[in-house]
């Protein structure tokens, strides 16, 4: 459902009150919001519902995002979830440079990537610790892949992750090796401070997404789930939310 209007319309309200009603109904809810620690309404939300509300800009709280699901979700009797793989190897390549999707060698730095994920599956495998970032560049620095011509697209892969992951910010959020897990029935995801970093937004949002419908696929199928973008204006002029919000 999409519900637009303007300023002191109702908006907020309405929706508000859909929450509310589908939290009564013991339904899982999760929000993508814009507004900020301040001054988010679904913020006093989650206090009074006891959910969870993540404020993604915040230094002070530890979130972990770690992109790479554990060793039991991404491997069946079938073998490696090729859509996970797929997803891991484009978010690699994204955070490197972006170009690297558009350009001609694409399919030569995805083919690199995903080579480096497989490989840290691998190498992690004993111990069963999620595989990080840290485990690609370090992969991508010894590169050594099975078709020797695709040699040469590891190490500018290997520079931009590690300046890339230089950034305090970076890594703390994305960078540890911890399970994202959705506990509870109602979290909020607050992307502000999107416009003032529109690179890191970009991969928040992609990561974001990728995890939490991960989590929701985990659940019940006979449970109900509502997912809300509020202001998604703001979020469809980054072409990252707008993948997440067709998606």
């Amino acid at each position: 459902a999409l519900m637009f209007g303007g300023t002191g319309s109702g908006k907020s309200f309405h929706v508000s009150m859909l929450i509310e009603n589908a939290l009564s109904q013991g339904q899982h809810v999760t929000i993508i919001d814009i507004q900020g620690p301040e001054i988010s309404s679904y913020r006093k939300m989650t206090e009074l519902f006891g959910g969870q509300y993540y404020a993604l800009a915040d230094s002070e709280q530890d979130i972990c995002l770690n992109p790479f699901l554990p060793h039991n979700q991404m491997f069946s009797e079938e073998g490696i979830d090729t859509e996970q793989l797929a997803f891991l190897e484009n978010l690699v390549v994204m955070i490197a440079s972006p170009d690297y999707l558009k350009g001609p060698d694409a399919k030569f730095y995805r083919s690199v990537a995903r080579t480096a994920i497989e490989q840290a599956y691998v190498v992690t495998q004993d111990t069963g610790r999620q595989p990080i970032l840290s485990d690609i560049q370090g992969l991508l620095k010894e590169y050594e892949g099975p078709e020797e011509e695709y040699n040469s697209y590891a190490r500018p892969l290997y520079l931009q992750l590690k300046a890339w992951l230089g950034d305090k910010r970076h890594h703390k959020l994305f960078n540890r090796s911890k399970e994202f897990s959705l506990t509870g029935s109602f979290q909020v995801f607050d992307f502000f401070g999107l416009k003032e970093d529109p690179a890191l937004g970009g991969i928040l949002l992609l990561v974001c997404s990728h995890l939490f419908w991960n989590q929701l696929k985990r659940l019940e199928r006979s449970s109900n789930k509502m997912v809300v973008f509020d202001e998604a204006w703001a979020l469809i002029q980054n072409e990252a939310g707008a993948e997440l919000i067709q998606s």
